[in-house]
């Protein structure tokens, strides 16, 4: 699988556009909103990807 080539270009847009926003692998993955999210609805505890950043 991967990252294909248009995909790749995309990321590096990105990247480029927002350089100081950029401090950790942390904070690369919440742009890109592939960081997981922690909802809970009072029993269950859930993750889920996040639905902000640079869709």
């Amino acid at each position: 699988m991967g990252v294909g080539p248009d995909m790749a270009v995309a990321l590096l847009i990105v990247v480029g556009d927002n350089r100081e926003r950029l401090g950790s692998e942390a904070s690369f993955a919440a742009l890109c909103g592939v960081s997981p999210v922690e909802r809970s609805s009072g029993w269950w505890q859930y993750r889920r990807l996040n639905r902000g950043g640079d869709r």
